[in-house]
């Protein structure tokens, strides 16, 4: 039996010459009766279902050429330029993403990774967290120049000062710390003497440091002096080199001047070819010079010394 439809009308079209009664089908003479039923609205048949008292037609209506806008090709499904599909998950397959979204590829060790790998993509190891890339013929591990582990720590790993051998330091600015020792001064320091003397050495804790002391001038030129002055510091500070004895060589009587500056001198007389004593008058006429008087002239030249009396 063949169903057609032409507008609203439905038409049931059979070639059998042989009709059994049964299901809603009765038969008068050469015409039968077989009772329909609809189901549903619309302007084409979208099923036809036999019941025990004749046929239920199931109605639809045909899409329009705008209804179809609406619909995507199944030529499209999956293909370049169309639409993604989706897996029994609900998700797109990764064959149908791009490669940067399947990048990173998990696999429980080394040994679980695909061969070959594929370049572009990045390989983790889980029983290590190492990253791995396809070289093209091997797997290359391309975390060699991060941290792997800390102090012999792995994974997420947070230090305290006990893991570095500090357990004895405390959080302390240097600038307000007591230190017991160093080996070396942040700022080196100065030590100097000023004065009668001085003196400066720079030090820094690293050696020990030295400096010559140099003593302040007294104002004294540097020489030998047969008189000087010292301060209660034992300081010279004047030199003299006064005439302590001025010699004459005289045959008659003269006057002499020394310069002492005294009234006080000694005067001594030697005869000088016989290294004898001789014997005259003096006296001292002032603070300066004094008077040689002789009795009777010298038959050789008198040596005449004369001194101070300090």
């Amino acid at each position: 039996m063949f169903v057609s439809q032409t507008g609203n009308t439905i038409t049931l079209t059979s070639t059998d010459t042989t009709y059994s009664a049964g299901n809603g089908l009765t038969l008068t003479g050469t015409t039968f009766t077989l009772p329909v039923t609809t189901s549903g609205t619309g302007n084409v048949v979208t099923g036809l279902v036999q019941t025990a008292t004749g046929i239920t037609v199931y109605m639809g209506t045909m899409p329009t050429t705008a209804d179809l806008a609406n619909y995507i090709p199944l030529s499209q499904k999956g293909a370049v330029n169309g639409v993604a599909t989706l897996d029994a998950n609900g998700l797109i397959p990764s064959t149908q993403l791009p490669s940067y979204v399947d990048d990173v590829i998990e696999a429980a060790n080394l040994a679980s990774f695909p061969n070959p790998g594929e370049s572009g993509k990045i390989y983790v190891a889980l029983d290590t967290n190492k990253t791995y890339r396809w070289s093209g013929s091997a797997y290359v591990y391309i975390t060699s120049g991060a941290v792997d582990s800390v102090n012999g720590q792995t994974g997420v790993v947070v230090l305290n000062k006990s893991h570095i051998g500090l357990g004895n330091a405390d959080n302390t600015a240097d600038a307000v710390k007591n230190v017991l020792s160093a080996t070396k001064w942040t700022t080196p320091r100065v030590i100097s003497i000023a004065g009668d003397a001085t003196w400066e050495v720079t030090v820094d804790g690293t050696a020990n440091g030295s400096a010559n002391l140099v003593l302040a001038n007294t104002g004294v030129i540097p020489g030998a002096y047969n008189k000087v002055t010292v301060d209660a510091k034992g300081r010279v500070t004047a030199g003299n080199n006064d005439i302590t004895a001025k010699s004459f060589s005289v045959t008659a009587n003269e006057t002499l001047t020394h310069n002492f500056g005294t009234y006080q001198v000694k005067v001594f007389m030697l005869d000088s070819v016989t290294n004898y004593p001789a014997y005259t008058r003096w006296k001292a006429n002032t603070a300066n010079t004094i008077n040689i008087e002789f009795d009777v002239l010298p038959i050789n030249p008198i040596i005449i010394t004369i001194e101070p009396v300090l």
